[in-house]
C-alpha cells in the first residue's frame, strides 16, 4: 500500500495536478463546514447557495454567519428536547385534596470567562475582519489613532501605537515591556492565584518605570489585555499599574479576599496624579457559556 501511494504521489507530481492525493486539514474542515450547511438547509428544505468567486475559505463565511445568528435568536433544535434523563414529573397535593402534576427539568451552564475576540469599539457587533485586528471594518481608521484613551492623534509611524507625545510613547513602552523580569516576577502572584502578606503582593508594578527600562520600539502585535492596567503621570514620570480582572464571577474565591483588599485604586489619588486607560490589545466578550441538560444534550 506504501509503494502504491508513493507511486501515486509521483503521478500527481509529473503531470502537474493541482489537487494532490493527501488530505489536509483545510479538506477536513471544509467537508465538516459543507456537510454541516447542506444538513441545516436540507431540514428547512432552502436551497443553499455561495458565490463562486473569491478564496476557498470565504466560500461558506456567510452561510455560517446566518446560521449562528439564527441558532442565537431560536436556540438549536434540542432546546424542546425532554426525556427521563434529564425531567422529572411528580405530583403535588393540595390544601384541599386536589393532586396536580408538576415538572422539574434542570439545566446546567458553564463555559469560560473569555470570550471571543471583538471589535474594540464598546458595544460594536460586527465581526473582526482578522483576529489579529483590534477592531471592526468599520471603525478600522482607528487602527491609526494613538491607543491612549480619549486622545485622537493620528499614531506616529506604522508600527506605533501612540503619538508624538512623549508621556504616550513612555505608556506604550511600559506596556510592551511587561515581558521582562520585573513585570513578570510582579504578575506571577495574580496568575496562579496566591495570596502574600500586604508588604508582598504583586497587585501593582511599584516604582517601574520606563527609566529603568530596555527601548522598545517595536509592538509585539495586538495581544489580549488580560488585566485591568492604568497609568500615572507625576512631575512627567510615567508609572505603570494595574490590577487583576475579576472576569465574569463577581465574587471573591477563597484566597482572594487578602488580594482584593490590598490591591489599588484606580480613582484620582491625593497627590493629583493624571491617570491614564490605553487599549493596546484585542478586547473580547464577556463571556462563553454551553448550556447542558442532565442527561448530556446540549441545547445552546
Amino acid at each position: 500500500m506504501l509503494s502504491l501511494a508513493s507511486i501515486s504521489q509521483e503521478a500527481f507530481d509529473e503531470i502537474a495536478w493541482p489537487f494532490k492525493p493527501k488530505l489536509s486539514t483545510e479538506n477536513v474542515w471544509d467537508v465538516f463546514v459543507l456537510l454541516a450547511l447542506l444538513q441545516d438547509y436540507d431540514e428547512r428544505t432552502v436551497c443553499l447557495t455561495v458565490p463562486h468567486q473569491g478564496m476557498q475559505k470565504d466560500q461558506f463565511k456567510a452561510a455560517m454567519e446566518e446560521r449562528n445568528e439564527r441558532i442565537v435568536r431560536i436556540g438549536q433544535p434540542e432546546i424542546n428536547h425532554i426525556c427521563d434523563g434529564c425531567m422529572r414529573v411528580y405530583e403535588v397535593k393540595h390544601s384541599d385534596r386536589e393532586i396536580s402534576h408538576e415538572k422539574c427539568q434542570p439545566i446546567v451552564s458553564d463555559g469560560i470567562t473569555l470570550g471571543h475576540a471583538c471589535c474594540g469599539v464598546f458595544r460594536c457587533t460586527q465581526p473582526l475582519q482578522n483576529n489579529r485586528d483590534c477592531f471592526c471594518a468599520e471603525h478600522r481608521g482607528l487602527h491609526n489613532t494613538c491607543t491612549i484613551t480619549g486622545c485622537n492623534h493620528p499614531i506616529r509611524c506604522g508600527d506605533a501605537k501612540t503619538c508624538d507625545n512623549r508621556d504616550h510613547q513612555q505608556m506604550e513602552q511600559l506596556h510592551y515591556a511587561k515581558a521582562t523580569s520585573a513585570f513578570a516576577l510582579s504578575e506571577r502572584p495574580l496568575r496562579y492565584r496566591v495570596a502574600y502578606p500586604d508588604d508582598a503582593l504583586g497587585t501593582e508594578a511599584p516604582d517601574v518605570t520606563t527609566a529603568d527600562l530596555p527601548d522598545v520600539s517595536v509592538s509585539l502585535g495586538p495581544a489580549v489585555e488580560e488585566n485591568i492596567e492604568w497609568y500615572t503621570v507625576n512631575d512627567g514620570q510615567v508609572s505603570y499599574q494595574f490590577k487583576k480582572n475579576p472576569g465574569s464571577v463577581g465574587v471573591l474565591e477563597e484566597g482572594d479576599e487578602a488580594l482584593a483588599s490590598s490591591e489599588p485604586c484606580d480613582a484620582k489619588s491625593d497627590a493629583g496624579n493624571r491617570k491614564f486607560r490605553a487599549q493596546f490589545g484585542r478586547w473580547r466578550t464577556h463571556n462563553e457559556q454551553t448550556a447542558v441538560r442532565t442527561c448530556g444534550v446540549i441545547v445552546g
